[in-house]
């Protein structure tokens, strides 16, 4: 509450919102936008939850909605009960009840496998920073926010809105999350795609551990001694060959 020019004033608070009974919102803005994105649960990572402001999305499209916050805090209200979670050292939501929520970078909350709930019903693949279509096609995807896609496509840029659960377009196609592998023709769409995402993941993989092994030796990844190192990797360590990965063992590196 607050007075001002002798009259008192009362404000509720609704997560980010202070809601004042002359009708006046104040917007705690930091705080708004602190948790916005897909989060995964610990427990179980195919469980997940999309923040967006004050609200809660479920994958089941079950809403919540966030009762108060700060900037690393955020309570929710179920029934009668209220929960809270706190952020902890590794900026993961760990809840009063055990649960612990992780949230996924902005590339890893939209990849996956998408339908259109248009009447073709055409299954996408989206893989880093490309979608790959069931005829083989590539559209890249330019830019990311917790919110939504950005492609290039016939030499515009378009928007796709995101919810963790589907992707809506600017021209009215609408795709769905795919859960799992539902039927044959699904099978058939993605033979191609999944080639794609088996290898973003891979290179992926190599990267990471290749990136590991430097830190630990001290070096950085673009000097000349680490561009050297990675010619005679250690044994046991990946080794990139084109799209593939090897395990180079010891009588390998000696051959090299």
């Amino acid at each position: 509450r607050l007075h001002l020019e002798g009259t008192e004033h009362h404000a509720q608070l609704r997560g980010a919102h202070l809601l004042w009974d002359d009708g006046d919102v104040w917007i705690f803005q930091d705080s708004l936008t602190a948790f916005d994105g897909l989060w995964t649960h610990k427990q179980n990572s195919a469980c997940r939850e999309f923040i967006k402001g004050d609200t809660i999305l479920g994958l089941d499209g079950t809403v919540v909605e966030v009762c108060q916050r700060t900037t690393s805090s955020i309570s929710i209200s179920m029934g009668v009960t209220t929960h809270h979670a706190e952020l902890n050292a590794f900026g993961q939501l760990a809840w009063d009840d055990g649960d612990v929520w992780i949230k996924a970078s902005l590339r890893e909350a939209s990849e996956g496998r998408w339908k259109s709930l248009g009447d073709d019903g055409h299954t996408f693949l989206i893989a880093e920073d490309s979608i790959y279509g069931p005829d083989g096609s590539t559209i890249p995807i330019i830019d990311r926010v917790p919110d939504a896609l950005f492609i290039l496509f016939l030499g515009a840029r378009r928007r796709g809105g995101f919810n963790g659960s589907q992707i809506r377009w600017e021209n009215g196609d609408v795709w769905a999350r795919v859960e799992e592998r539902a039927d044959a023709k699904d099978e058939v769409e993605l033979e191609a795609s999944d080639q794609a995402l088996w290898i973003a993941q891979v290179r992926r993989v190599s990267h990471d551990r290749e990136e590991e092994m430097l830190e630990e030796l001290g070096l950085n990844i673009g000097s000349p001694l680490a561009q050297a190192s990675s010619l005679r990797l250690l044994p046991g360590v990946e080794r990139r060959r084109g799209n593939d990965v090897v395990i180079v063992g010891p009588s390998e590196q000696s051959a090299d």
